[in-house]
């Protein structure tokens, strides 16, 4: 019998820490400076964006509105799918994961699944 190991030993048998990732939702007015971006983002910005050189482990950044309108089922893409939690959920992961499968972690997360 094949033994799933946990997520977290993806990482640390490549001698890679497991990923924390620091989540900051910009309120209307606010901005963010990230290295990934050549001008400070805006809660204006339309799209969850992931930076992995911003903080320790990376910074994903949203609209508190964007998050709002995924959560109320309103958000541009998002009709039909459940409101409430999960849609806030799915915004954010869908932000994060598409930087997600490359490098390192996507590495890790492939050798975890099998």
């Amino acid at each position: 019998m094949r033994r799933r190991a946990r997520a977290a030993d993806a990482f640390t048998q490549r001698g890679l820490s497991a990923p924390l990732v620091e989540v900051v939702v910009l309120q209307p007015g606010e901005t963010f400076a990230s290295t990934c971006a050549d001008a400070p983002l805006t809660s204006d910005d339309p799209a969850v964006l992931y930076c992995p050189t911003d903080g320790a482990s990376g910074t994903l950044v949203a609209r508190a509105e964007a998050m709002l309108a995924a959560w109320t089922g309103l958000a541009p893409g998002m009709q039909g799918l459940p409101a409430g939690d999960f849609s806030a959920g799915f915004a954010l992961a869908h932000g994060f994961a598409r930087h997600v499968a490359a490098g390192d972690i996507g590495e890790c997360i492939d050798a975890y699944w099998r």
